[in-house]
């Protein structure tokens, strides 16, 4: 049974939390209600809370100030939307910069609570990753193929696929050991190692999961062929995780032959009615498992772009597709918009769309209106990482700063 969404109320006006508590039951959700920080910190220590709504001016301690010790001390996860009567840009993007989700101006609006609550509840979702459990449960004789190749004893194993949460999960599961640490190693992490022996001392009875070894310098693989021979000694499992590997010339270099080779691209173009039921598997397994209020299913327009795309002939690409696809869609139907939306959360698939002429390539294929927004974003970021101030982002932009917080808003980011 699906635990209903529960929301703190933190406002010392009793009329406000009382009118606001009304409204979120209406819509289904539960409603714990907090007169100051110090009833709202004691629920928030004892009690499951899925979102926050914190009011800014408070007579014991005012809401930016309790902001800051949730998101800083406590380091709670949890979204917090942020209220005031009196707020001003500057306000809004301060509380942004310490972590609130969003800024309500009182009055509120049903509509733009309602809206920013929705926005909330698919952040605050907790995904559990696919399991060995799940891929058992399934009938599909693919993927009881798949689910054979596990079974194979070698503490080496190559995974012709991308890394994602859900891979690293089903890794643990069909490790030897109870518990395991993963070290992911990537051509970055590789050039920090001076000492294999060392470096493989400091966690015995672990995993090594190198990523990407087509990346790899001459230099690096050196160190790669050092740590794969030392793992044993020091009681390590072995994982590859490389999408392009196999079918290169550089797999004998690596010496992938001596590694249980387990494929997750299951699929093919004959395949459409198992893709399409898998995908509906997959997603059964996520509704269930959420302990949020929320219902979605795949339009016809989804599922047909899964058809499409080759990519998703890999069972670990098409869990992910599934599990941004849940993060995305802003109605119950997921659509082939919110397709659109995550078609390059793939890095093979990123990669494909570069070419010499720059990073840009896969815009010309959406519309202006979207292409646009895609740039501005990635154009926004850039400065935000560089520490540009709001004063100077706002004249290298041209405008306004309270039309470019609306900006940074409306395109989900954040000033750090």
């Amino acid at each position: 049974m699906k635990k209903v969404t529960k929301i703190l109320i933190i406002d010392d006006e009793k009329g406000i939390r009382e009118s606001l508590s009304e409204i979120l039951l209406d819509e289904g959700y539960q409603t714990v209600l907090a007169e100051d920080a110090n009833v709202a910190r004691k629920i928030i220590d004892s009690d499951s809370i899925d979102i926050i709504l914190l009011d800014i001016w408070m007579p014991d301690c005012d809401g930016i100030t309790l902001l800051k010790e949730l998101k800083g001390k406590k380091k709670i996860k949890q979204p917090v939307i942020m209220m005031s009567g009196h707020g001003t840009i500057n306000t809004a993007v301060e509380a942004t910069k310490y972590g609130a989700l969003d800024f309500l101006e009182k009055p509120i609006s049903l509509h733009k609570v309602l809206k920013v609550i929705h926005e909330a509840v698919l952040i605050s979702l907790e995904f559990p990753p696919l399991s060995i459990e799940f891929l058992r449960h399934s009938k599909n004789l693919k993927i009881m193929k798949l689910l054979s190749c596990f079974d194979k004893k070698n503490n080496h194993h190559y995974f012709q696929t991308s890394i994602t949460e859900s891979l690293l999960n089903i890794i643990k599961e069909i490790s030897n050991f109870e518990n395991p640490v993963i070290k992911i190693i990537n051509q970055s992490e590789i050039k920090s190692i001076d000492d294999a022996d060392l470096f493989l001392s400091e966690n015995n009875n672990s995993i090594l999961v190198f990523d990407k070894l087509t990346n790899f310098s001459q230099q690096s693989l050196v160190m790669y062929k050092i740590l794969i021979d030392k793992a044993a000694k020091f009681n390590y499992e072995v994982y590859v995780v490389d999408k392009e590997l196999l079918n290169s010339e550089d797999a004998i270099k690596y010496e992938i032959e001596k590694f249980n080779h387990i494929d997750f691209n299951i699929f093919n173009e004959d395949d459409d009615d198992d893709i399409i039921e898998t995908s509906k598997k997959i997603l059964s397994f996520y509704l269930e498992k959420l302990s949020n209020k929320i219902f979605k299913e795949f339009d016809i327009t989804f599922l047909n772009k899964i058809r499409s795309d080759d990519n998703c002939y890999d069972l670990i690409y098409l869990d992910k597709v599934i599990r941004q696809s849940l993060k995305e869609s802003d109605s119950d139907l997921i659509t082939e918009d919110d397709f659109n939306k995550i078609q390059t959360v793939n890095d093979g698939n990123k990669e494909k769309n570069l070419d010499d002429n720059g990073l840009f390539n896969h815009l010309y294929k959406l519309e202006l209106r979207e292409a646009r927004e895609h740039f501005d974003k990635i154009y926004l970021q850039y400065h935000l990482k560089n520490k540009i101030s709001m004063k100077d982002l706002s004249k290298l932009t041209g405008l306004e700063r309270t039309h470019l917080y609306r900006k940074l808003k409306q395109l989900g980011l954040k000033i750090s």
